[in-house]
């Protein structure tokens, strides 16, 4: 049997332009190299003001990864048929309560997902650009499995019922395989928004690289919501076909 996924998420910035930099120091329309020192700087935007470029989709990343499964022995058929029927789903529910079956085993995917943000910009010291540069998108897999302590380890019976959890973890994985470009176009079209279009004040990056990576963040929910809902069917349906199947263990 199958839990619902739980999807975590965290972002972290990568800031690449500080708030206030003559490092980065520069004037798009005026072809002013980066590093031009203070004072020629100032000197040129007296005559020329600063225009932030027109920039496309920034480069983006999408990785899964898995931890190494972890195994628990510790809950009776009671106790977890108990978190079945209280967590599950409707057909879950059903099924239990109309057969008087009970769980020998259950398996879940919990996932985090972590969004690096990398910025670009350009300054004058008194105004600013900034825009996503690149974005890497990490999605972390820590699957568990619990099998009933009434089961002996090694039996036909356990060996049969492990069987079923680890072919859960796997349809997990194959989901996750499958939704890898939704997520990466998702980001790649939020993000492609999300430069500034006019300068702002030097002071007020910090603000608006936070809320451009928390504006990438939302723009996976979509995603993520029909991520768990198809997953949420092809774990049922694998449980109503071996759920009408008789045990081959005598």
């Amino acid at each position: 049997m199958k839990k619902t996924l739980t999807l975590i998420a965290a972002f972290i910035l990568m800031v690449g332009i500080p708030a206030s930099s003559h490092a980065l120091t520069g004037l798009a329309d005026a072809g002013v190299p980066l590093n031009v020192p203070p004072a020629m700087a100032q000197a040129i935007e007296s005559v020329a003001g600063l225009k932030c470029p027109r920039k496309g989709s920034p480069v983006v990343s999408v990785r899964w990864t898995s931890k190494p499964t972890k195994y628990f022995y510790t809950k009776s058929n009671q106790q977890l048929t108990a978190e079945a029927v209280k967590e599950g789903s409707s057909f879950l529910k059903k099924y239990f309560h109309g057969t008087g079956a009970q769980v020998a085993g259950t398996a879940s995917s919990p996932a985090r997902i972590d969004v690096r943000t990398r910025f670009g910009g350009l300054t004058n010291g008194k105004q600013s650009c900034t825009w996503p540069e690149q974005v890497e998108v990490t999605i972390t897999y820590s699957p568990e499995i619990h099998i009933s302590s009434d089961l002996k380890k090694g039996t036909c019976r356990y060996n049969e019922v492990l069987a079923h959890e680890h072919t859960h973890i796997e349809i997990s994985r194959k989901i996750a395989s499958e939704f890898t470009q939704p997520i990466k176009l998702a980001v790649a079209q939020t993000a492609g928004r999300l430069a500034t279009s006019v300068p702002i004040n030097p002071g007020d990056i910090d603000n608006r690289q936070k809320k451009m990576s928390q504006q990438i963040m939302t723009s996976l929910d979509a995603v993520t919501d029909k991520y768990a809902r198809e997953e949420r069917i092809r774990q049922q349906s694998f449980d109503r076909r071996e759920y009408g199947k008789d045990s081959q263990c005598k």
